[in-house]
């Protein structure tokens, strides 16, 4: 900053002769030249020394007493009186000085104009250009600041919405549970195994915004044991899924939601088996199963779909679909690239 102060009060003056020099237009030579181009670099130097500091005291103590949030209107008007009252005087008073001390050929009411309308122009430019940065630096700031609040926000808001999957999740499991005690108890030996170790996935990703597919994939495997501990033949999951998507990324726990709900809402036998289907179509995973509802269908609370498409909304925007295709059931989830949270 020093150095650009230093070069602002050097280049007029050397600028005016050396411009006088090339045209031969310079009034002085040898060591009457070097004198005058001395005394008018010092007296350059003196005002823009004073009236960079000077300003910039001027502006601090306004974006303490006056900052630009309050009053637009009147900080712009004050900062450009103070601003031209100070420089006016400076320069008045060091154009006096230097009048007095060093000769000019010029009447001091000219040299005084000159030096007045030159050095306040300068300023109003520079000042205008150190608000701009000014502003447009605390308009980046702010901009970044409600980034992260609302990245926050969204953090808060997705994390409320896992804690209400995993007791949702683990309230249906015992529910199973509770069920297939009564009817086979080895079978609930095997569950209850097969069930601590799917609910270690649940918290080991319960930090987590998003995963990758292969490790829902991965979970859904044990989490499907389960339920082929109960139904056995009855029930079948058939994966058509390319190895190109299994890097792509979806909140955790989807699939166990979506195949929870097929198998909750739907009729499960040897003479009416479940077919859950998973495949990529143009950018969506969809999971499918034939449509075959339960006359005693369990009241759902719609948590668990509402809960998903509000997990999509904070992490993508995107919003899956849910819909009765025909004789079939089918549930359209995007695919996400990255983790947008991190």
């Amino acid at each position: 900053m020093i150095l650009t102060v230093l070069g602002v009060g050097i280049f007029p003056p050397l600028f005016h002769y050396v411009k006088d020099w090339l045209i031969g237009d310079a009034s002085a030579q040898g060591f009457a030249l070097c004198q005058d181009i001395f005394f008018t670099t010092l007296f350059s130097l003196s005002i823009t020394v004073l009236l960079f500091f000077g300003n910039t005291y001027i502006f601090n103590q306004l974006q303490k007493k006056l900052p630009w949030r309050n009053n637009v209107s009147k900080r712009i008007v004050l900062e450009i009186l103070l601003v031209l009252s100070y420089s006016t005087l400076t320069i008045a008073t060091l154009s006096f000085l230097f009048f007095e001390t060093f000769p000019y050929a010029l009447p001091f009411s000219q040299f005084l104009t000159e030096n007045v309308v030159f050095a306040n122009t300068l300023t109003i430019i520079i000042i205008l250009i150190y608000e701009g940065v000014f502003l447009f630096r605390a308009w980046k700031r702010t901009l970044l600041q409600t980034e992260h609040l609302e990245k926050e926000q969204m953090r808060s808001q997705y994390k409320s919405l896992k804690d209400q999957v995993n007791p949702h999740f683990l309230f249906n499991s015992l529910n199973a549970l509770t069920s297939l005690v009564h009817k086979d108890s080895d079978k609930a030996e095997q569950f209850i195994l097969q069930l601590s170790k799917v609910y270690r996935y649940v918290l080991d990703n319960g930090e987590a915004f998003s995963v990758e597919l292969k490790e829902e994939l991965a979970f859904l495997e044990s989490y499907f044991f389960l339920h082929q501990i109960r139904f056995g033949a009855n029930i079948e999951l058939k994966l058509d899924l390319d190895a190109s998507t299994l890097q792509r990324r979806l909140p955790p726990l989807t699939l166990q939601l979506l195949v929870e709900n097929a198998i909750k809402h739907n009729i499960v036998s040897s003479e009416k088996p479940l077919i859950i289907e998973l495949f990529v179509k143009e950018d969506l995973l969809v999971v499918k199963n034939n449509l075959q509802l339960r006359g005693d269908r369990e009241e759902s609370s719609g948590i668990g779909l509402k809960n998903l498409k509000e997990r999509y909304r904070l992490l993508s925007g995107l919003v899956p679909e849910f819909k009765i295709n025909g004789v079939s059931y089918e549930a359209k989830v995007p695919l996400l690239e990255v983790e947008v949270m991190e």
